[in-house]
């Protein structure tokens, strides 16, 4: 994706909200391609259009894909040094993490 412009890629991430809408089963393996963008592509706008992607599945699909994309994002946030980033996705775990959503794998994401 490298020879592609940054406002096409983002488009892409866009797109992929359209996707999960029609086939919200297919989270993992968009999560899989979102989880790649994040640690390959260095543009702060098209990281936080990954992550509001993650942040819709959380938000309207639910269930495994909330749990998959919270922990996804825990491990993003304990690696990245993307300091814009973290408060988006701080965000996200605050409004969305609620005490039986914690677990210890999650936990130790976060203090990693």
């Amino acid at each position: 994706m490298k020879e592609m412009s940054v406002e096409y890629k983002v488009d892409v991430m866009k797109s992929l909200v359209n996707v999960l809408t029609t086939y919200p089963k297919q989270y993992p393996l968009i999560n899989d391609f979102i989880m790649h963008i994040l640690k390959q592509e260095s543009s702060e706008d098209l990281r936080r259009e990954a992550i509001q992607v993650m942040s819709y599945e959380i938000t309207e699909i639910g269930g495994e894909a909330k749990k998959q994309c919270l922990q996804e994002i825990a491990k993003f946030l304990s690696s990245a040094k993307y300091e814009k980033i973290h408060f988006q996705i701080l965000g996200i775990i605050n409004r969305e993490i609620k005490p039986e959503d914690v677990t210890s794998d999650l936990l130790k994401s976060l203090i990693h």
